[in-house]
């Protein structure tokens, strides 16, 4: 489980650093990302990227974002297409973990996304 869950920060985070005009050659390793506290860093830094990007007005998520990919290719797609690939990639991982976790006789929190929102609403916040 613990692979899972550093790809999926690993993943994140390479679209932060894109996102931000950095360029990436790897994922950040498991050996990089050893502890949940450690993916959880990378995934919120992520998190605030993309909410930014997820931001922009509709014209500019039309706009055509270029990056090189890890093999060293060049591409092009627009920004909305980077967003919705994030998303679609978080949710397979997050199901594989939750089918982990039955397997291991755990439950398994909740995947729906509306449940999250709802259960972070309820939360108090730790800022206070």
């Amino acid at each position: 489980m613990q692979a899972v869950i550093a790809h999926l920060a690993a993943a994140a985070d390479v679209w932060r650093v894109r996102f931000e005009g950095g360029r990436v050659t790897t994922l950040l390793s498991e050996a990089q990302l050893p502890t949940l506290d450690a993916a959880q860093r990378e995934l919120m830094q992520a998190y605030v990227a993309l909410t930014r990007e997820a931001s922009r007005s509709p014209e500019e998520l039309d706009e055509m974002f270029a990056y090189r990919n890890v093999q060293g290719v060049d591409m092009r797609v627009p920004c909305w297409v980077i967003l919705r690939h994030v998303v679609n990639h978080a949710t397979y991982h997050r199901g594989q973990l939750a089918s982990m976790l039955r397997m291991l006789d755990q439950t398994a929190p909740a995947t729906d996304f509306t449940v999250w929102v709802i259960e972070r609403q309820a939360a108090p916040s730790r800022d206070q």
